[in-house]
């Protein structure tokens, strides 16, 4: 999920703030925390990236305020991480959802 504040930040789920697993029977979808305490700042997450999971920004981006549980995280989904200043437009318009049920 993201949102923008009042003041302009843009914030989105923080998978580092929330305790969740992908539930059996929804292929790689999983749920979407939507509580404001598990949002932060988009600027300071570090995403794990080109994963085999849907998350709430695409299928292929999920937001960690820890880099180390980023890191793991990709490490189990195939994919690797990025932050948010090395990504860019043409990056986001690449992401879209190929092979993902």
């Amino acid at each position: 999920m993201y949102r923008t504040t009042g003041q302009g930040e843009t914030v989105i789920s923080d998978h580092s703030r929330v305790d969740w697993e992908i539930p059996g029977g929804t292929g790689k979808k999983r749920p979407i925390p939507t509580e404001l305490d598990t949002l932060s700042d988009a600027t300071e997450l570090t995403y794990a990236n080109k994963i085999d999971v849907i998350g709430d920004i695409g299928p292929d981006l999920m937001g960690f305020s820890e880099t180390d549980e980023a890191k793991a995280f990709a490490n189990n989904h195939v994919g690797s991480t990025i932050t948010y200043k090395s990504s860019d437009r043409p990056l986001v318009d690449k992401i879209q959802m190929t092979d993902m049920e």
